[in-house]
């Protein structure tokens, strides 16, 4: 056989063996064993097309099927990979057209979200109303309120238009539900208000009255008692062009009084700011390490500074590892961190999807998994929580809980897991996201609208509050055993 012929054989058994394992791909997801079967089936073709050689001379319409066939798998491929990441928003509009632009978001979400069966919304019904709405809007900014509206109807933590998000000019305290009752838990910037007291009106309104008033964004969650706890969190803030708050408050004394907060002249401190890590001790011994964020500008040295925490409690009775007001971030994050907790791999979960995409490697459904990484810690182990922890930062304590690496104290967590899709809504980078991925524990049980119920709760009171008593870390140190 001529060098020509050899090549031509080897070139077609390859764009055999990629046919095959493209389709495998688009079946069944990414897995190595995909890697093998096309690699196996790639040899079978080469076999055939030799023994074709050896046999015979070789006829055109045997060539035509032997390249035909997988180039016309390859295009068929290549080109609904196209139609799918155009249909889900991640490439470019070619036009500016919020019409067609509704149309597309409402296509790619009926096709991919995957908590329709689990959420009270009638999309199909849906559909024409927002659609006049998005038809009426005269400008982007209006198209992106319409959208915005129509993504809070899923009742979704990662359902929501980011452009929008309202310039925050000061928050002047953090306010905790105890019970019925919104409780400044932190101060900042004022001493019109004291830690301890209770708020009962904003603006002349109740407290429901002024959540319901927040933006919508302010508002958006997967639970009641995650949308109450981020909203109280927002609700003592100013916006944009506003400067001040008429704030009524039940002081210690039992006494109602109302104020006015006005925000200072300087520029609030951002999230990003502050440490994502934070270290101490207790008085009897134990470590405690709080991870504020999931996210950093530098993830490697974020991730040392953990590991250094670690370190620095070699000899601890215990370690409490505070969660508490973690939005999340990235997961895999999540996932070295917890693997300093473990001394084998353990699968925390499956992710189903209903639309393979090529973003989440054509997956229907995806094994979630948490690997050791040494060296190991034995510590006794207990995570803080509360209604705060949402996404990633939900995956981190089910990494530790789920596998029995540890216990866990607090309030229930956020209950809103994703892998969110952004959608593009303008040429100028404006985006929705939704959920595309829905993540189930061990035991079948869907993180979405549930949470994660503590081992034990932390009691929570005004007047603990104003006397500083963490109630939480008073639990957690009597599940190790330490303490009072």
């Amino acid at each position: 056989m001529s060098i020509a012929r050899a090549l031509s054989v080897v070139l077609i058994a390859l764009l055999g063996a990629f046919a095959t394992l493209v389709v495998v791909f688009y079946l069944v997801g990414f897995n190595p064993a995909v890697l093998i079967i096309a690699a196996v089936l790639g040899l079978v073709v080469w076999g055939f097309l030799r023994w074709q050689q050896t046999r015979r001379p070789s006829t055109p319409l045997l060539w035509l099927v032997v390249l035909g066939v997988p180039l016309l798998v390859i295009a068929y491929f290549a080109i609904s990979t196209v139609v799918t990441l155009y249909t889900v928003g991640d490439l470019a509009l070619p036009v500016d057209d919020h019409v067609a632009n509704y149309d597309r978001l409402w296509t790619a979400v009926d096709a991919v979200y995957p908590y329709f069966d689990a959420k009270p919304v009638d999309w199909a019904g849906l559909r024409e109303p927002y659609r006049e709405r998005a038809a009426a809007a005269a400008t982007d900014a209006e198209y992106y309120a319409v959208v915005a509206d129509l993504m809070g109807e899923l009742q979704d933590t990662h359902a929501y238009v980011g452009w929008i998000y309202p310039d925050i000019r000061w928050t002047f305290a953090d306010l905790m539900p105890v019970g019925d009752l919104a409780v400044v838990r932190t101060v900042n910037g004022t001493d019109q208000i004291a830690v301890g007291d209770i708020v009962t009106a904003v603006d002349g309104q109740t407290i429901d009255e002024a959540i319901a008033a927040l933006p919508p964004i302010m508002r958006v969650s997967s639970t009641p008692w995650n949308q109450r706890r981020y909203a109280l969190s927002m609700l003592l803030s100013v916006y944009n062009d506003d400067e001040s708050l008429e704030v009524t408050v039940l002081g210690a004394d039992g006494e109602s009084r109302t104020v006015t907060l006005t925000a200072p002249d300087q520029e609030m401190p951002r999230s990003w700011e502050s440490p994502a890590i934070t270290v101490n001790t207790l008085p009897s011994g134990v470590g405690v390490i709080g991870v504020t964020r999931l996210w950093d500008n530098d993830e490697e040295a974020m991730l040392a500074t953990f590991d250094q925490a670690l370190e620095s409690f070699a000899g601890a009775p215990g370690l409490i590892l505070d969660l508490r007001g973690n939005g999340g971030g990235d997961s895999m994050l999540a996932g070295e961190m917890a693997g300093r907790f473990l001394t084998e791999q353990f699968d925390y979960g499956k992710e189903h999807f209903r639309l393979r995409l090529p973003s989440r490697f054509w997956l229907s459904v995806g094994q979630r998994t948490v690997a050791p990484r040494a060296p190991h810690v034995d510590l006794p182990l207990v995570v803080l929580t509360d209604e705060l922890v949402v996404s990633s930062s939900e995956e981190f304590v089910i990494m530790l809980v789920d596998s029995d690496r540890a216990q866990s104290v607090g309030r229930t967590t956020g209950g809103g897991s994703g892998n969110p899709i952004r959608f593009t809504l303008s040429a100028e980078g404006a985006t929705a996201q939704f959920s595309s991925g829905d993540l189930r524990r061990v035991n079948g049980e869907r993180l979405e609208g549930s949470g994660i119920m503590p081992d034990g709760p932390g009691e929570c009171t005004p007047e603990g509050i104003r006397e500083g008593r963490d109630p939480d870390m008073a639990a957690a140190e009597a599940l190790l055993g330490v303490g009072e």
